[in-house]
């Protein structure tokens, strides 16, 4: 009855275990009108090295090696003609999302894009492609900020780079210089980071940053806060999600209320100085009407 309610057409097992344990599960799932499409045993092949964020897919992993080994276990113990069967939808006729009002303009847009930085939706930078062109810059390596109208600083593992970002004062100058002539900026966790006074690591080490909000971050003492959030600002509904080790030492008000997922208020600020914003929440906006009126 359980399955019935949650409309279950499949299910792929993962587990430990034998073919013979995978018949029983299977006769199990037959007895309750469920599909058994397969499962995946366990392959030391196929694990993924981490870290204090989640996994650690840099640019020593052999990604593609990873990719055939699955793809082989996956065919070897996976039914893909039945699973393909049972998962074909019909798309419908709905019209395409319109694109607001600054889709027509040649709108420059520049997103931190390297080891340090690192974690966006592939979404939101696809909607970025829609309403101008966007352009990639390395806070590691280059020295100045390519022309834009907006600037992105997404989360990733600064602390892991600290040093390197923070002998890198000709781009510090470059972004302090646009954030004071009324630039746009929108920094999300390891971007907000960047955009402090310093990081200082898990031993206690300081690394001057950009200096645009006057506060450390700080990754001593790491403690995981996480949780989905959402807040409205400039009368726009945002979601996102917030995940990270590091704290913030600051004295700083929130210009909104961020809430969890069952509306409860919730200590997570958002940042701003001129038309800079930032804070720990990495937001969603692929479905937002129009993202830059958060700078209104």
């Amino acid at each position: 009855k359980f399955y019935e309610k949650i409309n279950v057409i499949g299910v792929i097992f993962n587990y430990v275990g034998s073919e013979s344990h995978y018949k029983f599960l299977s006769d199990a799932c037959h007895d309750v009108g469920i599909v058994p499409l397969g499962y995946l045993p366990k392959n030391e092949n196929l694990s993924v090295p981490s870290r204090h964020l989640g996994l650690s897919i840099d640019q020593d992993f052999l990604l593609d090696d990873f990719a055939n080994i699955a793809a082989s276990i996956v065919e070897k113990h996976i039914d893909i003609d039945i699973l393909l069967s049972h998962t074909q939808v019909e798309l419908g006729n709905s019209e395409p999302q319109q694109i607001n009002e600054h889709a027509s303009r040649d709108l420059k847009i520049a997103v931190a894009a390297d080891e340090a930085f690192n974690f966006m939706y592939h979404e939101n930078i696809e909607y970025l492609r829609k309403i101008g062109e966007v352009t990639f810059f390395s806070p590691l390596t280059d020295k100045y900020l390519p022309k834009s109208d907006f600037v992105y600083f997404p989360g990733g593992y600064p602390e892991l780079y600290a040093k390197q970002l923070s002998e890198n004062k000709l781009l510090h100058k470059a972004i302090m210089d646009y954030a004071e002539n009324g630039g746009n900026i929108l920094a999300e966790c390891g971007g907000m980071m960047y955009l402090s006074s310093s990081i200082a690591d898990k031993d206690g080490i300081e690394y001057p940053m950009v200096d645009i909000f006057k506060q450390k971050a700080s990754m001593e003492n790491m403690k995981l806060k996480l949780g989905y959030r959402q807040f409205e600002y400039n009368c726009i509904a945002v979601r996102g999600h917030e995940f990270h080790y590091s704290h913030i030492e600051n004295n700083m008000e929130s210009i909104t209320q961020q809430y969890n997922a069952k509306e409860v208020p919730v200590d997570t600020k958002l940042l701003r100085y001129k038309n800079v914003i930032a804070g720990y929440t990495h937001i969603y906006w692929a479905e937002m009407e129009d993202l830059l009126h958060l700078f209104k």
